[in-house]
C-alpha cells in the first residue's frame, strides 16, 4: 500500500479517522457512532412519458494526467438508497420503506433494510440534538465509522431520506487521510452531502417533486427512482477536488461589453417576438453567458445542458475568419456589414430537443411528434419551494446555444416560426462572438500557468478552476499533479478556518516545496497551489502571489 502520509499535515489535524467517534460537524450535522455492517446529441427528452436518454457525461479524465480530474461515484460506492420512512412503520413491513437501493454487492433485502433502518434511526436520534435548519436547504446526518462514511440528507420537509456509504481505505491509525477503497478519492462528508443533493435535484429536474409522484401512484414513483437512477449513478462523475462538488459552481464566460449588449439585445428582442418564452439562457462553446434561470436550478441545470446535451465535439464547427474576412472587406458601416453578412451567411441552427430533423422541412401535414422535454424549475417569484413546469427548447447554430423555457405548449407552427427567426440570428452572433474569442482575457481560458487555482463567487455561483480540463485549454496537461495529501489539507483548511468566515486568509507549506494560499475577501473564495523551491522567505511568497492575482485575477478579485 502506498504511504499516503509521507506528506506532514502540520497543524491540521482532523478526527475522522477515529472509529465511532461522537463530535459536532458543521451546520445541523452530527457525527454518531456507527455500528452498521459494512447525450448525445439529438433529442434526449426526461419527462416521464418520454424519458428515454442516455446519460453519457462527457467529463473524463485528462489523458495527460494518469488518475484525471474526476472519477465515477459508482467505483467508490457501498450504496446509494432512497427511503420513505413512513410506509414501513408496521411491523414486519420494514421492507417497504425501500424505494430505491442500488448496491454493487447485490445486498439481500434483509440488509437493505438494514441499512435503511440504521440511517432512520440516526436521523430520528440526532434530531433532538439539532438546531432547526433553514428550509430552503436540506438537513443531513454524516456518520463515520472505522471501514464507511455514510452520508444522509433528508428532503421534502423530511419525509424522504436519500443515503450513500462509501467504504474506506483501513490506513494506519497514525494516517489522518481518509481515502476511499477505490480510486484514492479523498472522502469528505460535505462534498458527498453535495452530490447527493445534485442527484435528488437531477431528479427532480425531470420527473417533478417525490410528492407528487407519490400522491400519483408509489409504485410509479419507484419505477421513476429505478429508471432515472440506473441510468444517473454509473454515469455520475466526482471531482477529484471535493471543493468543486461542494461549491457546485457555474464557469461563466465574459465577454467585451459590446458583444453581451448584443447578446442582450438579441434575448430581449426575442422574447418580444415570442411571448411563450418565459426564461432563457445562453451558452457559448458550453460556457454560460448570461441567464434568467432561478440560481436554485442554475448548476443542475447547466450540468445536465453541458455534460448530456450539448455534444461538446461540435467545437470545432465555428470557423470565425469568415465573419471577420468579410467584414475586414466591407466598405460599409459595421452595423450594416453585419446585416448583411447576416444575409450573406444564410441558417446554421438546428434544434437539439423536440424535431430530430430541421423545422423548415417540416410541412403542417406531417404527422411528426414535436413533444419537448419537460423540466419542473422552482417559482423564482412567490415560493422557491414550489415548481413549475416548462417545456425545454435547446437550439444550436454553430458555437453558440439558447435554451428557452415555455409555460405554453409549442406546436409545429411555432417550431417553424422559431427555427426561421433564430437561424439565421444566432448563427451571425455566433461567428461575432468567435471572431473575438481568442483575445478574451479570461483565466478559465489561460495556458502555460505554473500554478493551480480555485475561485468561486457564492452571489453568482461563478467558478473558475484548473483542476479540471477546459475546453479550450490543455492547462491541466501542463502542470504537475497534486498528491492526494494536498487535497486533503485544502479541505481541512477551508473547513477549520474559513468555511462560515466572510474574510480570512491561511498559507500553508507541504515538504517537497508545496505552497497553498487561501483567501477569501467579501465571500469571494481564491486557492492558489504553487510548487516552488525558490520562494525561501514570506516575503517572497507574498509578492509572488500578489504578481500572480494581480495579472490573472485583478478584474474579479480584490485584495
Amino acid at each position: 500500500m502506498p504511504n499516503y502520509c509521507s506528506e506532514p499535515l502540520t497543524a491540521m489535524h482532523c478526527l475522522n479517522g477515529m472509529p465511532c467517534e461522537l463530535r459536532h460537524v458543521p451546520s445541523v450535522s452530527r457525527c454518531v457512532p456507527g455500528t452498521s455492517g459494512d447525450g448525445a446529441a439529438g433529442f434526449v427528452s426526461m419527462n416521464p412519458s418520454t424519458f428515454s436518454g442516455s446519460f453519457h457525461l462527457s467529463n473524463a479524465g485528462s489523458p495527460g494526467n494518469k488518475q484525471g480530474s474526476t472519477c465515477r461515484i459508482i467505483d467508490i460506492l457501498d450504496f446509494f438508497f432512497v427511503a420513505h420512512p413512513n410506509s414501513g412503520r408496521k411491523e414486519g413491513r420494514e421492507n417497504e420503506r425501500i424505494f430505491y437501493y442500488n448496491s454493487p454487492k447485490s445486498e439481500s433485502l434483509e440488509k437493505q433494510t438494514q441499512v435503511t433502518g440504521f440511517a432512520e434511526a440516526v436521523v430520528n436520534f440526532t434530531e433532538n440534538f439539532t438546531e432547526k435548519w433553514d428550509e430552503s436547504e436540506f438537513s443531513h446526518r454524516y456518520v463515520y465509522t472505522t471501514k464507511q462514511l455514510h452520508v444522509y440528507i433528508l428532503v421534502e420537509s423530511a419525509e424522504y431520506i436519500i443515503g450513500a456509504g462509501l467504504n474506506k481505505q483501513v490506513l494506519p491509525f497514525y494516517c489522518l487521510l481518509e481515502l476511499s477503497a477505490k480510486e484514492n478519492y479523498v472522502l469528505r462528508g460535505s462534498a458527498i452531502r453535495a452530490i447527493l443533493i445534485t442527484a435528488y435535484k437531477m431528479f427532480r429536474l425531470f420527473f417533478g417533486s417525490f410528492s407528487r409522484l407519490m400522491l400519483s401512484n408509489p409504485v410509479h414513483l419507484k419505477d421513476r427512482l429505478e429508471y432515472f437512477f440506473s441510468r444517473f449513478l454509473p454515469q455520475f462523475r466526482l471531482h477529484r477536488m471535493p471543493l468543486l462538488d461542494l461549491f457546485s459552481g457555474i464557469d461563466f464566460l465574459s465577454l467585451d461589453s459590446t458583444n453581451y449588449l448584443r447578446i442582450e439585445n438579441f434575448l430581449d428582442q426575442l422574447a418580444e417576438e415570442f411571448p411563450q418564452i418565459s426564461k432563457t439562457a445562453f451558452f457559448y462553446r458550453e460556457r454560460l453567458i448570461t441567464h434568467t434561470v432561478s440560481k436554485t436550478d442554475l448548476p443542475v441545470l447547466i450540468r445536465y445542458l453541458t455534460q448530456n446535451l450539448l455534444n461538446k465535439s461540435l467545437k470545432e464547427e465555428l470557423q470565425p475568419e469568415k465573419v471577420r474576412n468579410y467584414i475586414n472587406g466591407c466598405t460599409w458601416r459595421k452595423d450594416r456589414c453585419f446585416r448583411s453578412f447576416r444575409k450573406e451567411s444564410g441558417h446554421h441552427g438546428k434544434f437539439l430537443t423536440g424535431p430530430m430533423v430541421s423545422a423548415k422541412n417540416l410541412s403542417q401535414n406531417d404527422k411528426y411528434d414535436v413533444r419537448l422535454p419537460i423540466v419542473y424549475l422552482c417559482d423564482d417569484t412567490n415560493n422557491e419551494r414550489r415548481l413549475v413546469p416548462y417545456e425545454l427548447v435547446v437550439y444550436r447554430a454553430l458555437n453558440a446555444t439558447v435554451c428557452l423555457f415555455l409555460q405554453k405548449s409549442a406546436d409545429l407552427a411555432f417550431l417553424q416560426r422559431l427555427d426561421n427567426y433564430l437561424g439565421p440570428e444566432l448563427s451571425v452572433i455566433a461567428s461575432v462572438i468567435g471572431e473575438s474569442y481568442g483575445t478574451l482575457n479570461d483565466i478559465s481560458s489561460l495556458k502555460e500557468k505554473d500554478f493551480h487555482f480555485l475561485y468561486f463567487n457564492p452571489e453568482s455561483l461563478s467558478l473558475k478552476t484548473s483542476f479540471v480540463e477546459n475546453i479550450d485549454s490543455s492547462r491541466s496537461q501542463n502542470l504537475s499533479s497534486l498528491p492526494t495529501s494536498v487535497y486533503k489539507l485544502i479541505c481541512d483548511t477551508f473547513d477549520d478556518f474559513l468555511e462560515k468566515e466572510d474574510f480570512g486568509e491561511t498559507t500553508t507549506r507541504l515538504d517537497a516545496d508545496w505552497w497553498l494560499i487561501i483567501k477569501k475577501v467579501n465571500k469571494r473564495f481564491l486557492l492558489l497551489v504553487l510548487r516552488s523551491n525558490t520562494l525561501t522567505t514570506p516575503a517572497d511568497l507574498q509578492q509572488h502571489v500578489n504578481d500572480i492575482i494581480r495579472l490573472n485575477f485583478n478584474t474579479i478579485f480584490l485584495f
